[in-house]
């Protein structure tokens, strides 16, 4: 408080020095004292360009006029000419530093909006420090406070940004809400129309460049749509629409699904989302099964919330619940946005601390389910005015966001949202997200196949997706990096097909993996070999690792739902180490597949175990690469 201190001795000695030289109300002549008041009625009566020429040429034959300096300041103050509002707030204080106490606090939000933090922040505890008989006034300026002395502090630290604005998003209406595809060549968005409703418009990358952004017409109708969330896998988009027909609330969350060649027709969530409440700004996770979106139903903490529901089995969403605290708060808490990693959830709030308005925080999902103490993003992005409609892409370091900011500074009355790419600091990135794309059709007739894709963690051992290709065999969807992910495609009528991505390296960007799968139908297959992948022992061992269940229950499944096939089970090794020890240690591997589906109910005679050593190498021995490939559990169908 050592500054305060100061600028409090300051006041003192220019209250001592100049005093005795300063106009006021009760000093001023007669003729004065009537210009004063006709220019104060002018003010009442919002004429205020007429009041501000008027106390202008007041204060040019008496300078030392102060109460002319005040309201003058307080007239530019209406007319938002902050710089000209500060310079006469700051000259009446140079008059008399304790005539009235108010123009500290008047003077610290003119400085704050001019984003003259520290300046601001000393003002303020001036007044909070003198002013004893407003209470009213004064718990305002505590809670202003805290905004200006947070954005003081803020500041302190920042760093430069570069927005970047989005030339194909770009119009002469306000663009806000995106979101985007997991392979980042799809994005939908918000568009304010000339009529004044909301219509959502896409745009497709193509290299490095986006097309210009056309509507998406199957979706928008005179009424509003707008904050569109697609699925990482393009699969499902969600969106908010007000007013219709069959609405249950004044705007409700719809959706559309999209079947390999065509949105379906916009479907109402029902009342297991929506309520005759408010239910807006959805965000669909990567994996399609959690929904977060903006509520002010019944539960809510304070305006509007952020809730979530889970999409079951059966295709059902679960009762929404409150995400409670720490991120709700008693005020507006808003478009929630979280990345394709998985844990990082970004929202904009007014009941947190910030600098603003609405700012921008971000909070993280730890292993045990519970959300972290959130964090403001700082300054920038975070400004005083109302910041939201903020999204990280997949790679963790670029983000998009709406602002006016060039309207704001160019002074021009209309504001426009425009979305803008931001290139992240390190201190703001976060942990990288990739994606799996996998095309599946018939190996013989090369006909698309809609098989069903599994997704295991094999680091957590959760299974992360369950989902069916498209119409075109096709399907895509998003992973967190830090892990490896088991992959496996099934069809009741064809072998079974695994794959392993290991994205569980000190790296923080992913290639993705695209994969062409050729299934073989089961009595195609006889005498063919399939690697089971994710397969795991001990090192050195044949005790197997509990992330093996996943893929030994997938092969568990083809022997149940084929109840006469029968199969050949074979261990191998890499080549370091005896030779014998490594035919043995096959053989026991082998067996212990065998013995974990014979635990299951697989009657004996359907199985046959074989240890081939390091007699069969796939893959060079001389890297650890190559030996990893080689250490492996096949499966061979042979009657």
């Amino acid at each position: 408080m050592q500054h305060l201190f100061i600028l409090l001795i300051t006041c003192l000695y220019l209250h001592a020095m100049d005093a005795q030289a300063v106009v006021s109300l009760e000093t001023v002549s007669t003729k004065f004292r009537k210009k004063f008041d006709q220019a104060q009625t002018e003010y009442k009566n919002g004429q205020l360009e007429k009041a501000r020429n008027s106390f202008s040429k007041i204060i040019q034959q008496f300078p030392d006029f102060i109460d002319a300096q005040i309201q003058l300041a307080s007239v530019c103050y209406e007319l938002n000419d902050y710089t000209a509002a500060a310079k006469h707030f700051e000259t009446a204080l140079k008059l008399d530093s304790f005539y009235k106490i108010k123009v500290y606090y008047t003077l610290a939000i003119v400085q704050y909006k001019l984003e003259r933090f520290a300046r601001a922040k000393a003002n303020m505890e001036v007044f909070i420090s003198k002013e004893s008989s407003n209470i009213d006034l004064l718990s305002k300026a505590k809670t202003l406070y805290k905004k200006i002395s947070f954005a003081a502090d803020s500041t302190n630290y920042n760093f430069e940004i570069q927005q970047k604005r989005i030339a194909a998003f770009y119009s002469d209406f306000s663009e806000y809400m995106p979101s985007i595809q997991a392979d980042g060549k799809l994005a939908y968005f918000t568009r304010r129309s000339p009529r004044g409703d909301e219509d959502i418009f896409y745009a497709i990358k193509q290299d490095t460049t986006w097309s210009m952004a056309v509507p998406l017409d199957v979706i928008n109708t005179p009424l509003n749509e707008g904050s569109p969330s697609i699925s990482a896998d393009g699969k499902l988009l969600v969106f908010t629409s007000c007013d219709r027909r069959e609405g249950l609330g004044g705007c409700d969350l719809y959706f559309s699904e999209w079947d390999g060649n065509q949105w379906s027709n916009p479907r109402n969530f029902g009342e297991q989302i929506n309520t005759p409440a408010y239910e807006s700004q959805a965000c669909i996770s990567n994996n399609g099964r959690t929904l977060h979106f903006v509520s002010n139903r019944k539960g809510t903490l304070g305006g509007t919330d952020i809730w979530f529901s889970h999409k079951k089995q059966d295709g059902k969403w679960t009762t929404p619940k409150n995400i409670g605290e720490p991120i709700n708060t008693t005020g507006d808490d808003v478009s929630p946005f979280l990345h394709s990693n998985g844990i990082t959830l970004y929202f904009a709030s007014d009941g947190h601390t910030g600098m603003g308005g609405k700012d921008l925080f971000v909070s993280t999902l730890d292993s045990n389910n519970h959300w972290s103490q959130v964090n403001n993003l700082g300054y920038p992005p975070n400004s005083i005015g109302d910041e939201s409609s903020w999204i990280v892409l997949p790679n963790g370091k670029t983000a998009w966001m709406a602002s006016d900011h060039e309207y704001l500074e160019n002074n021009r009355m209309k504001a426009n949202l425009d979305l803008y790419e931001i290139p992240l600091p390190a201190s703001m990135q976060v942990v990288a997200a990739t994606y799996v794309k996998i095309k599946i059709q018939d190996k013989s007739t090369k006909i698309p196949l809609q098989a069903e894709v599994k997704i295991y963690n094999l680091s957590t051992q959760k299974l992360m997706l369950v989902q069916k290709a498209d119409v075109l065999g096709q399907i895509l969807f998003s992973v967190p990096a830090g892990s490896d992910y088991a992959i496996q495609v099934q069809h009741d009528l064809y072998n079974l097909y695994t794959e392993q991505f290991l994205c569980n390296e000190p790296r923080s960007v992913y290639r993705p993996l695209l994969l062409n799968v050729d299934l073989s139908k089961l009595q195609e297959s006889i005498d063919v070999q399939v690697v089971l992948k994710n397969i795991f022992f001990e090192t050195g061992s044949d005790v197997l690792l509990p992330a093996s269940k996943f893929e030994l229950d997938a092969l568990y499944k083809i022997l149940k739902s084929n109840n006469k096939l029968k199969i050949l089970i074979e261990g191998h090794t890499d080549n370091v180490g005896e030779e014998l020890d490594n035919q043995l240690l096959s053989t026991n591997r082998a067996q212990a597949v065998v013995n974990y589906l014979l635990t299951k109910g697989i009657t004996a005679d359907r199985l046959e175990a074989k240890g081939q050593g390091e007699s069969k190498p796939i893959s060079d021995n001389n890297s650890e690469e190559g030996r990893r490939l080689n250490r492996r559990i096949e499966f061979t169908i042979i009657d």
